[in-house]
């Protein structure tokens, strides 16, 4: 198709060089190092702003999986909230004991919990006798995130930060 010749005039090489050469490898090594540089410090803050993004929405989750629970069963549920281990976990009473509802579910890592609750209790009415507030903060950029439950069982997140 195209002669030696003729390819060679496309190309700003001589005829008799190959491949790239050791200053153009540098220099795409140098640009892909100074685009690392530069892109690594925003990663550590958008993952953990995915982090609490995704622990506030499994907090609302289970809130919500909680006050249906409540209603279906006409019986009092509650979210058991263990901040030491960050865990959510359904209980309920049946036969006097307290029983799980399903698994505990883990937060995602480096996120803290807090606020007044160590549970959120749903009567058979999917209401609550006081308005519960639950705070979720990232570990090093000291984001927060609250959930908040109204006394009506309504469920709200707002950021903090």
């Amino acid at each position: 198709m195209f002669s030696q010749n003729t390819l060679n005039t496309y190309s700003r090489r001589w005829p008799h060089e190959r491949g790239a050469s050791l200053l153009d490898a540098l220099i795409v090594v140098t640009v892909m190092g100074i685009v690392v540089v530069l892109a690594v410090p925003l990663i550590g803050p958008a993952l953990e702003l995915q982090r609490l993004d995704s622990a506030s929405a499994k907090v609302v989750s289970k809130l919500s999986e909680a006050r249906l629970a409540a209603i279906g069963r006409n019986a009092s549920v509650w979210l058991h909230i263990d901040s030491t281990a960050s865990t959510l976990q359904l209980q309920t009473i049946s036969g006097g004991s307290t029983v799980n509802i399903g698994p505990a579910e883990p937060l995602p890592s480096r996120i803290s919990i807090g606020g007044s609750p160590a549970q959120v209790t749903f009567n058979s009415l999917g209401r609550l006798t006081s308005a519960q507030t639950i705070i979720l903060t990232g570990a090093s950029s000291r984001k927060t995130e609250t959930v908040s439950v109204s006394v009506q069982g309504n469920i709200t997140v707002s950021n903090m930060n």
